[in-house]
């Protein structure tokens, strides 16, 4: 968590982040997924964000990450692609992401 905290207050042009697997203990998921979610969305919001690529698969995201990051990607213009597969992502976090996708003209993988 610290790792996102870090990001969100430095100005490094980071390209690709790959966190899948990173948030998740011998006993499965830990309960920092969504903060983790959150982080990333508030790096998706800044203006000066060069991220490209986000891998955040198997991290324990539910609904509230998968509608957080479907904020940002509302406003994004730079994410390309963004993989949380193997999350428990249900269909509120769907739909939220549907909508986002109604308006992200940059994002290409899903």
């Amino acid at each position: 968590m610290s790792l996102v905290r870090a990001l969100e207050h430095n100005d490094i042009a980071i390209t690709s982040m790959d966190l899948g697997r990173a948030i998740h203990n011998e006993r499965g998921y830990t309960s920092a997924g969504n903060e983790v979610a959150a982080g990333f969305a508030n790096i998706l919001l800044s203006k000066t964000s060069s991220l490209e690529t986000l891998n955040l698969e198997n991290s324990g995201i539910d609904d509230a990450g998968a509608a957080a990051l479907a904020r940002a990607l509302k406003k994004n213009s730079t994410l390309k692609s963004l993989v949380i597969s193997g999350n428990r992502v249900g269909s509120d976090g769907t739909v939220a992401l549907a909508g986002a996708l109604r308006c992200n003209n940059t994002l290409s993988s899903l």
